[in-house]
């Protein structure tokens, strides 16, 4: 995670600046959309990482690459360095969910299993446990957990002709398939709330892999957005309210739109236009809804990051991150009630690499001015309000936005938006919770941008970010 630095360096170093855009003061009110600070989810020696759950602490789940090229299960608690959490004795393993007690659940390699066989684990208190199969099954993967330490997979089960798979609840040691109709044969549960609603999809002769929900002892086929309720889809979250999210397949047969499942409806959620594909990955308490989209006249092939709040246009993530960033992001995998988000993405200074990213919310409740006046070769000034009076307020610069934890700080609680920022100067705030510095911005600056902030460091608060071009 970025630390900032402590040493003071001053504009008149003359450093490269970048970029140009001015943000709003967000002391007032919290919009939505939030602005959000951007975290890499750093591998395990390795190249990849992916981010996959965060916990309602902030801890973040996923997997990331070894030195040795092999993928572990990995934890990086409040954007920390990452943690291996290991396997069950086999190459491989990767996290899937975690709940608010810290219990992980995944898929991990046993001794003698090798290619895609895995075995659905829970790790916890330092221990990586197998919980088994489902029959005489050899493969099993282990998805979701709620608070209640209820897990849901699927396992495969002992058949002669080909692959059967049926989902799984674990309670107290023991698992249990979950019940389907005659129309399916295969099954799987991605997730579960804290009511025990259970999220995922079955599979039929005639339509393939259909969303389905589980309630109250019973299956329930969501359908799908063709016609003819024909195609394919799949449930992947669900929150406490009971919403359900997931994506099928649309009325053109071929492409795939996100959905929300509420009060026994399925409702399309909104796109932009020129969408192809929208995918729903994950939805918090506060109904704000991560996933994917496919644009494919503006971004290739590639999943953006997308971000819905209920009844609200969807956003791309990339335009809520700070600027030169250096970051695509893709796709979002899962959010919490905190608004932290999730995903895969590439940073566009090392594209070879996709990178685990966690984004996450910033709070600002000082307002910082524009530096006055603005040009190079000459003294400017830069000045926060909304401080608290008696405060020492810090201001930072940098030439790339980012993030950065505050010391003393969670990242919950209120980050920078700036990476590897450098102080301008310290300044106490008046009674009137003002505070003022003043620095040297040499000619060299010319038509260079720069991205500023300020932070009360006690108090975990911030300015909003300010980029400014210099003339």
């Amino acid at each position: 995670m970025n630390q900032l630095a402590i040493s003071p360096v001053l504009l008149c170093t003359g450093a490269a600046l970048t970029y140009s855009i001015s943000q709003p003061c967000f002391a007032q009110s919290q919009p939505w959309p939030p602005p959000y600070a951007v975290f890499e989810l750093s591998p395990l020696g390795g190249e990849h990482s992916q981010g996959w759950d965060v916990s309602e602490r902030g801890d973040v789940i996923g997997g990331a690459f070894l030195p040795s090229n092999v993928f572990h299960a990995t934890v990086w608690r409040d954007g920390q360095s990452p943690i291996d959490l290991g396997t069950l004795g086999g190459e491989l393993s990767e996290c899937r969910g975690i709940n608010s007690n810290g219990w992980i659940v995944g898929k991990a390699q046993a001794p003698g299993q090798t290619g895609y066989d895995n075995s659905a684990f829970l790790w916890r208190n330092g221990q990586m446990i197998n919980l088994g199969y489902l029959a005489d099954g050899d493969f099993s993967e282990a998805y979701g957990i709620n608070d209640l330490n209820q897990i849901v997979g699927w396992s495969s089960l002992d058949t002669s002709s080909f692959p059967v798979y049926r989902a799984f609840i674990w309670q107290n040691g023991v698992m249990s398939e979950l019940p389907i109709t005659g129309e399916f044969r295969s099954s799987e549960a991605i997730a579960i709330n804290n009511a025990g609603l259970i999220v995922g999809q079955a599979s039929s002769w005639e339509h393939g892999w259909r969303p389905v929900v589980w309630e109250n002892g019973q299956i329930i086929d969501l359908g799908t957005f063709r016609p003819d309720n024909g195609g394919v889809g799949i449930c992947i979250d669900c929150n406490e309210l009971n919403d359900v999210v997931g994506y099928t397949a649309r009325e053109d047969y071929f492409t795939y739109q996100a959905f929300i499942y509420r009060d026994g409806v399925v409702e399309p959620l909104p796109e932009k236009r020129r969408w192809r594909n929208s995918y729903a990955w994950s939805i918090n308490d506060s109904r704000e809804i991560v996933g994917a989209c496919r644009v494919v006249e503006q971004f290739g092939n590639e999943d953006i990051g997308c971000i819905w709040q209920w009844q609200q246009p969807p956003q791309y993530l990339h335009d809520l991150i700070p600027p030169k960033s250096n970051w695509f992001i893709g796709s979002a995998i899962h959010n919490n009630d905190a608004g932290q988000i999730t995903g895969t993405g590439v940073r566009v200074d090392n594209p070879d690499y996709t990178k685990g990213y966690l984004l996450t919310p910033v709070h600002p409740t000082m307002e910082l001015s524009e530096p006055s006046p603005g040009l190079v070769n000459a003294d400017n000034t830069l000045t926060v309000t909304g401080a608290t009076p008696g405060s020492r307020v810090t201001f930072i610069y940098s030439r790339h936005g980012g993030g950065t934890a505050i010391p003393g700080c969670t990242l919950q609680t209120n980050c920078l938006q700036l990476d590897a920022p450098k102080i301008i100067g310290r300044v106490t705030a008046d009674e009137n919770g003002t505070a003022s510095v003043t620095a040297f911005v040499p000619r060299i600056a010319t038509g260079e941008t720069v991205l500023i902030q300020a932070f009360v460091r006690s108090e975990c608060a911030i300015s909003q970010l300010v980029v400014h071009q210099f003339e």
